[in-house]
């Protein structure tokens, strides 16, 4: 295991957080990142996650001192790094492109960076040892880049940082350029190494899945703004808005529009020919939205094939439209009273196109929207 030497170095703050207040960067005119605020606590691992285009890599950059910003700060460790060097702010990145020297071998890419800061050559030895032991790749150090996979490769990028003994790792897309079977290796690689190391880290992706799998907790980014930041279940299950329910989630949540009415003190989403009894304990707070338009959402596990017990539970007609078997489970694709909807449903249903069936929405786990601003009115499952 590699110590947190950095913790040890006078001069240098042990806590690593990382905080930004009011930070913004404009390209010609145009927001690019637009005011957000971030607190990454100390040895967290946060994933900002979100769409191409969002921002959210300028963040990183700006963080690592790569971009200058517009507006705002950046504090890190409890000091404002701003208007500090790269080298000077204690972060080490990793890039989406592994960016390393073709013509040296492993172990001198790992300790190029450290002899640029002329450290001692018997630390360096040791520092590419531990990270090299670390990384399962003390293997590899006399090869070069070109005979190595990428996911060796990948390894090495990390390794060129972990040798830095950083307070804060940023971690852009570092996984987006493998294929399946090293993603999937190096997903559980990044989250044990972060527990071993006790390192912030803020990892920057687009893969919804990646990032619902990494973080300890996610700031979800949408056109340069932060639009939610929780622990990973509790966004996929109260998302603040209809983006955040749209973008967290595979397949994304369906979406039904309607107009509420109190019905018998029944909340009842009018859908037409669709008519769908919300729960009851719910009247009160949607008393105010009788008559006006909402939107409804439900996952794609919430929509059933199969009749359950419940009040909730009205079958109501469809037909597939596509049917796609993954092995642990089935996705369908269903025509449901005009609207289309998405169902995750158990691996045994093989359903032809065509087909009639009824459906069951679990109501009592969907959500309200509001049409117009697309903030959550209520989400029934918190």
């Amino acid at each position: 295991m590699i110590e947190n030497r950095l913790a040890m170095q006078p001069g240098v703050v042990s806590m690593a957080e990382v905080i930004l207040q009011n930070l913004s960067k404009t390209f010609g005119g145009v927001a690019v990142v637009d005011g957000i605020n971030l607190h990454v606590q100390d040895g967290e691992l946060l994933v900002l996650v979100g769409p191409s285009g969002c921002g959210k890599t300028t963040t990183l950059r700006m963080i690592a001192g790569l971009d200058e910003p517009t507006a705002g700060e950046i504090h890190v460790g409890g000091r404002s790094v701003r208007h500090l060097a790269p080298k000077d702010r204690h972060v080490a990145m990793v890039f989406q492109h592994f960016a390393l020297y073709p013509h040296l071998d492993v172990a001198r890419n790992l300790a190029f960076g450290l002899k640029l800061r002329r450290v001692p050559r018997a630390k360096i030895e040791v520092r590419v040892r531990d990270a090299a032991r670390t990384l399962g790749i003390e293997h590899l150090l006399q090869r070069r880049p070109a005979e190595l996979s990428g996911g060796e490769r990948q390894r090495v990028a990390l390794g060129r940082a972990i040798v830095q003994d950083p307070q804060v790792f940023l971690f852009d897309e570092p996984l987006s350029n493998l294929d399946a079977r090293w993603r999937e290796s190096l997903r559980m690689d990044l989250v044990g190494l972060q527990r071993q190391l006790g390192t912030t880290t803020i990892h920057v992706t687009h893969d919804q899945r990646e990032a619902m799998m990494l973080g300890q907790r996610l700031a979800v980014m949408n056109a340069g703004r932060i639009q939610q930041v929780g622990p990973p279940l509790k966004v996929y299950h109260a998302p603040a808005n209809r983006f955040v329910a749209e973008f967290i989630g595979s397949p994304p949540m369906n979406f039904l529009p309607g107009r509420m009415q109190i019905v018998d003190d029944t909340p009842t989403l009018e859908c037409p020919p669709l008519r769908l009894k919300l729960p009851l304990q719910y009247s009160p707070p949607l008393q105010s939205w009788s008559g006006r338009e909402v939107t409804l959402g439900i996952r794609p596990e919430d929509v059933r094939t199969a009749r359950m017990d419940g009040e909730n539970w009205d079958a109501l007609p469809a037909e597939v439209l596509l049917c796609q078997p993954l092995g642990a489970e089935t996705i369908l694709r269903v025509r449901c009273g005009g609207q289309e909807l998405t169902a995750r449903v158990a691996a045994d249903r093989n359903h032809r196109p065509g087909e009639m069936l009824n459906l069951f929405l679990d109501l009592a786990k969907s959500h309200l929207f509001d049409p117009l601003s697309g903030q959550t009115v209520l989400s029934f499952r918190r």
